[in-house]
């Protein structure tokens, strides 16, 4: 397996190097650096979409509950791909309308509340910071399941990562993330044909067992594995920062739509091998039920470009992240225009990436941390944020008291749920109660008004 990993992984890793120093060319400001000079075509915007969702949670995290709930176990990828449909109907094309470079500065453009726009894109580094430390954990715990236990290949991987963002900028990111998402595709296409050919009593025992649960769950319990991710497709900065790269609004939705379609065709792989992973015996307790069967059941060959394909899309995510941390340092909290000292920004986004690297030795639950990063942020900012979308008069009050109530709600769902029996997600009972913004904000302004 050695061989043909660190073969691919050179012959990758260079293009991925060499895409950053071609992109690097031309990048004078940083407008250049964090929105391609707002440019992309639909190729480009919908294959990068991709890329940032189909991490590997998508093909990592969809096998594995399907290992355990078989067809439920789609669910996470679904809610990405439902939620790419959604914003395509409804939100990519108003982003790209507004004109703007992060998330956060809707709080200024529509809330006019310059303090808001920091605060919310605090609340977005750290979701996204979050979700960059997941990342990195991840990849030392896949090399480490498919036998690759130097710590030396991590930090490899994600050095290479931080120079070719740090060279290019958003246009790397955007240009490796086609390279990644092709070589991905390519892999599980000739997976697929090998066990299709080969080893086809595998995929039939897939097919036989794929409404089959061998746990007890509820399945109403898996149904904040779609509401979640849905959410956060609405309010992710890196997602929206393809939206402002488009080179019109009717890219940017057409791209979205594209990007949920193929999200939601590829998910099915990972749901197939997961359950095929069932009948392997004695699988190690905590490792990967997919990595494990690919072990067990193939060569050298296919264990190996498995393990590249999973790790080129973990790092398609990781470099879509640094990015766009980078970007809510450098643009919300300028004090120039947009052609700030380039320098500064490449500086800010090589010490994001190695601190990111440092950070992660000390953690080990990946699924907690993600966790934990997606609620944040939903619970805070979703509600003001997608009501900021509609174009009618919107009041400071209202985008406070929203916050508020969202951080309030974060702290007190455990205790209201336990008391009141209810079965319902933090992040929807944050974004019910940030209904109450509403009467509350009018109330304010009344008061104020008199």
């Amino acid at each position: 397996m050695s061989y043909y990993f660190i073969t691919f992984s050179a012959i990758l890793l260079f293009i991925f190097v060499y895409i950053g120093y071609k992109s690097s060319k031309g990048i004078n400001t940083n407008d250049n650096y964090f929105l391609a000079d707002r440019s992309l075509g639909v190729v480009s915007v919908s294959m990068s979409l991709l890329a940032t969702q189909l991490g590997g949670a998508v093909i990592l995290g969809t096998a594995d509950s399907s290992y355990k709930y078989g067809i439920y176990g789609i669910f996470y990828s679904l809610g990405l791909s439902l939620g790419l449909v959604a914003i395509a109907i409804f939100g990519a094309k108003q982003l790209r309308e507004k004109n703007i470079s992060t998330i956060a500065e809707l709080f200024e453009k529509e809330y006019k509340s310059k303090f808001l726009r920091k605060l919310a894109s605090v609340i977005s580094i750290i979701s996204l910071y979050g979700i960059l430390i997941s990342l990195i954990v991840g990849t030392r715990k896949l090399l480490v399941a498919f036998g690759i236990e130097n710590e030396f290949i991590v930090y490899i991987f994600w050095s290479i990562l931080i120079l070719y963002t740090v060279l290019g900028g958003l246009k790397a990111v955007v240009y490796t993330d086609v390279v990644q998402i092709i070589f991905v595709f390519i892999t599980f296409a000739i997976i697929t044909a090998y066990y299709f050919f080969n080893k086809y009593e595998y995929i039939q025992f897939s097919l036989d067992n794929l409404f089959n649960s061998i746990s007890n769950k509820d399945k109403a319990l898996l149904t904040p594995y779609i509401i979640v991710p849905f959410l956060y497709v609405f309010i992710e900065q890196d997602m929206a920062q393809r939206f402002f790269s488009a080179k019109n609004s009717k890219t940017a939705y057409i791209s979205a739509f594209i990007a949920g379609l193929l999200l939601l065709g590829f998910s099915f792989l990972p749901l197939i091998f997961g359950i095929a992973a069932r009948s392997i015996e004695n699988i190690p307790v905590g490792s990967s039920e997919m990595i494990f069967f690919f072990i067990s059941t193939s060569n050298s060959f296919i264990t190996s470009i498995a393990a590249l394909a999973v790790l080129c899309a973990i790092i398609s995510t990781g470099d879509s992240l640094l990015c766009a941390i980078s970007s809510n340092l450098t643009l919300d909290f300028k004090k120039k225009s947009l052609s700030d000292n380039l320098l500064k920004t490449r500086v800010i986004t090589i010490l994001l990436g190695f601190f990111g690297i440092v950070i992660a030795k000390y953690f080990d639950n990946i699924i907690e941390t993600m966790l934990l990063s997606y609620e944040i942020m939903v619970c805070t900012l979703f509600f003001p944020i997608v009501f900021s979308y509609f174009n009618f008069k919107k009041s400071t009050a209202f985008a406070y008291i929203s916050i508020c109530l969202g951080i309030i709600g974060f702290f007190i769902h455990p205790k209201i749920v336990a008391n009141l029996y209810l079965s319902i997600s933090k992040e929807l009972f944050c974004i019910f109660i940030s209904f109450l913004s509403f009467p509350l904000a009018s109330i304010y302004n009344r008061l104020k008004a008199s």
